[in-house]
């Protein structure tokens, strides 16, 4: 077991995973531990759905622009944004829900299942086991929640792959923004946050350099190819055919 000082001094996303399968045992015990993890207004709007089938593996994977490592992971856990469980609370008392309706059901959604993955992951990765968070999924939404059987008020929202790797330690790991540039007590300072970036640019050109990859990627380039253009295809006509945020189409 690794601690939680460990976990994250050394936290990577690994792609690569051997054949041992991941025991159902660890899955349950992680997913029993991560449950713990906050929710708004202790909602407990979040549900995890565990994938080990390989066909359903391999349709995931082409969702998600057939990354292989997806096709291959022992497991893969979907964070799904759940309010049929607060649908249900509220017709025992008699009372309809209309926080779906509203942008703050998918910001709480995201942000309670963000919270929960990374417990999961830092869970799994404690124990030597390989993560890799997954937000491609949204690419198709009714695919995934097809796939997983999703249904009702819910929506797949973040997925992450799992599995058993060869080294799970790896050194010189990628580097990061400076920390003074990142933290800040008692009031942000944008100019030390725009600052940093031609100097992060320079100090991630040499680290591809010295792994004999000059010319890689700098954190400018990865922006770009993301940044400049609609990352994912009709997102919210997607959230909205499943019955989420109807109140800004009365509002047209």
């Amino acid at each position: 077991m690794y601690s939680v000082d460990e976990v994250l001094k050394n936290r990577m996303s690994y792609r690569k995973y051997n054949e041992k399968e991941v025991s159902n045992d660890v899955l349950e015990e992680v997913l029993t531990l991560a449950q713990k993890t906050a929710t708004s207004i202790n909602g407990q709007q979040i549900s995890v759905v565990v994938t080990k089938d390989k066909e359903k593996l391999k349709k995931i994977s082409e969702i998600n622009w057939g990354q292989k490592h997806i096709a291959q992971c022992s497991a893969f856990i979907t964070l799904v944004v759940d309010y049929n469980r607060p649908d249900e609370a509220l017709k025992l008392s008699d009372k309809e829900m209309y926080i779906h309706n509203d942008i703050e059901s998918i910001i709480a959604g995201a942000v309670d299942a963000g919270l929960m993955a990374q417990s999961i992951e830092m869970l799994l990765q404690s124990r030597g086991i390989g993560t890799c968070m997954i937000g491609g999924i949204r690419q198709d939404i009714k695919g995934i929640a097809d796939i997983i059987g999703v249904s009702g008020k819910a929506i797949p929202i973040l997925g992450m792959t799992v599995g058993n790797v060869d080294k799970f330690i790896i050194e010189d790991l990628r580097p990061r923004i400076k920390n003074e540039t990142f933290r800040f007590f008692e009031k942000y300072e944008e100019d030390k946050v725009r600052a940093e970036v031609a100097n992060y640019n320079e100090i991630l050109n040499q680290w591809w350099a010295k792994k004999g990859l000059s010319g890689h990627r700098s954190y400018s380039d990865v922006m770009s190819m993301y940044y400049t253009k609609e990352m994912i295809e009709n997102e919210l006509g997607q959230i909205k055919s499943l019955g989420f945020l109807r109140k800004y189409e009365e509002e047209k």
